[in-house]
C-alpha cells in the first residue's frame, strides 16, 4: 500500500513562522489518537486501521528520513503498525503522547532496519546529499502551483548551508509536520535547544533565501 507523505511545503520560509495546527485542532489530534491506541490495546482492529489513515503518511516520511528508500520504508512501515498493535497496551499516557510513542516507534524500527542493512555506519554521509534530493522532490509535488526551477534550486541550496542538525530540526517540523516537543521527544534533545536550532535554521535560511531576487518581498 503507497501512503502520501503529507507535508507543508517549505515555500514560504523566507518570511513564515512555524506552520502548525490551530491549539484545539491540535489537541483533539492528540485526543483522537490516544482514544484509538487505547482500543488498539483491546486488540480493535478498526482503531489501527484509523491510526494508519491518520498518521501513516507521517510517520512513512520520518521512516524515510532515516532508511533513505522508499521501498525500504513502507516494509518498515507496516512492521511499527505490528509493533503499535502488539504493544499498545504499554503505551503510558503519562510518559507522553500517543502520537509521540507511535513516532518513537516508528523511529526504532527504522533504525534496525538500517543496522540490519548494514548501513549505519553511512547515514550521517547519505543525509548530506540526499535529503536535499528528497526536500526539491517533495516540494515539486506539493507545491500548488509547482515552484519554479530556480526557487527550489535556491531552497535547495539555502538548506545545504545549515549545520546538520538545524537542517535535521527543519525537515521534521516541516517535511513531516512534527511538534518542537515531538522533535524533542524525537531527537532525545532537550525542547529549548530544538527550539534554539530552529530558529537559528529559519533565520539563516531567511537570510539566505532574501538575497534572491523572488523573495525580495518575503
Amino acid at each position: 500500500m503507497i501512503l502520501p507523505i503529507v507535508s507543508p511545503p517549505l515555500a514560504r520560509l523566507a518570511g513564515a513562522g512555524p506552520m502548525t495546527m490551530g491549539d484545539d485542532a491540535n489537541q483533539d489530534l492528540h485526543r483522537l489518537t490516544a482514544e484509538l491506541l487505547a482500543r488498539v490495546a483491546h486488540q480493535d482492529g478498526d482503531a489501527l486501521r484509523r491510526l494508519y489513515r491518520e498518521h501513516g503518511g507521517r510517520l512513512l516520511g520520518i521512516i524515510q528520513s532515516v532508511v533513505r528508500d522508499r521501498g525500504e520504508a513502507e516494509d518498515v512501515l507496516q512492521e511499527a503498525f505490528v509493533t503499535i498493535w502488539n504493544k499498545a497496551g504499554m503505551y503510558d499516557p503519562k510518559l507522553g503522547k500517543a502520537l509521540t510513542w507511535m513516532i518513537t516507534v516508528a523511529r526504532n524500527r527504522a533504525f534496525d532496519r538500517l543496522r540490519s542493512l548494514g548501513r549505519k555506519a553511512d547515514l550521517k554521509r547519505e543525509q548530506e546529499g540526499e535529503l536535499q534530493q528528497r526536500v526539491t522532490e517533495q516540494l515539486r509535488r506539493q507545491s500548488e502551483p509547482s515552484l519554479p526551477d530556480d526557487e527550489l534550486q535556491a531552497i535547495d541550496r539555502a538548506l545545504n548551508e545549515l549545520p546538520e542538525e538545524q537542517r535535521e530540526a527543519i525537515t521534521l517540523a516541516y517535511l513531516n509536520g512534527l511538534t518542537q516537543q515531538e522533535i524533542a521527544d524525537c531527537l532525545d534533545s532537550p525542547l529549548g535547544t530544538v527550539k534554539a536550532r530552529i530558529r537559528r535554521g529559519l533565520a539563516r535560511l531567511k537570510s539566505r533565501l532574501s538575497q534572491q531576487t523572488f523573495y525580495d518581498q518575503a
